[in-house]
């Protein structure tokens, strides 16, 4: 019988979430051949997911579970792929499949967390990034989750939750311009403009190309009357991005 596939550990990418660093399968040796296919196709359609590849990348970690249903790693990436698809109800169903099959799997917590908040579940998304908090040591790998989990909050108006979140990404990881960024947005949302503009400006020492956290600092400064500053930083915007949203509407807005 087949017993169930681990990963051994696994290593942060980005925004294509998080991605094994060694596949050990335990199979009887009977089974040892589609098991290591199943582990080769999903090592595949990784590569090719990354690549924005998604059309191959799900047939193949399909035709990884066809080889070996229990195979936690092909169930989590086909949940990755199709929400990258578009298919956020698909991407659920995966993860939940791969949790099923192994309840500490940290990597399937992480990505159901990322679709039930696209889904706009934000209380799913919430215990499921509270889930891989429970899970994982308390490193800097786990600065993302932090962050998501202050998206999370903001998007069930707990604003004061959410930096508490923000700020403990940026503990974990002090460089994470993100967190930076989420913290001045959550900031600004509770009026502390003063808070709000060292956050940004700092999400933008850490990403000078950030022209989000440029267009929030902004609006920021605009709403602190220091126009000046605001238009820099619209006016940065447009170098960076000329078509990014509003930017010229509110270069344009009247001063007092």
């Amino acid at each position: 019988m087949m017993r169930r596939a681990t990963v051994s550990s696994f290593v942060w990418v980005g925004l294509m979430g998080w991605a094994p660093i060694g596949l050990a399968q335990t199979t009887t040796p009977a089974e040892s051949a589609p098991a290591t296919s199943a582990v080769q196709l999903v090592e595949r359609a990784n590569t090719l997911r990354e690549q924005n590849q998604l059309a191959e990348a799900l047939r193949l970690y399909r035709q990884a579970i066809t080889l070996n249903g229990n195979f936690v790693p092909a169930h989590y990436g086909l949940g990755v792929a199709l929400r990258q698809s578009g298919d956020t109800q698909g991407a659920i169903a995966s993860h939940r499949r791969a949790i099923q099959l192994d309840p500490k799997y940290v990597p399937a917590h992480y990505g159901l967390g990322i679709a039930l908040y696209k889904s706009g579940d934000a209380n799913g998304a919430i215990a499921a990034y509270r889930r891989v908090i429970e899970l994982s040591p308390a490193d800097r790998a786990l600065a993302p989750t932090y962050y998501n989990l202050g998206l999370a909050e903001e998007q069930r108006n707990q604003t004061a939750a959410a930096i508490t979140a923000f700020r403990r990404a940026i503990e974990l990881d002090p460089q994470y311009a993100l967190a930076h960024n989420g913290l001045g947005t959550s900031m600004r949302r509770q009026r502390d403009l003063a808070g709000a503009v060292k956050a940004f400006q700092e999400a933008i020492r850490l990403a000078p190309k950030y022209t989000s956290a440029h267009f929030a600092l902004g609006i920021a400064l605009y709403e602190q009357r220091d126009f000046a500053g605001a238009i820099r930083a619209y006016q940065q915007v447009i170098t960076l991005d000329p078509q990014f949203p509003n930017v010229h509407y509110n270069l344009g807005s009247p001063t007092p």
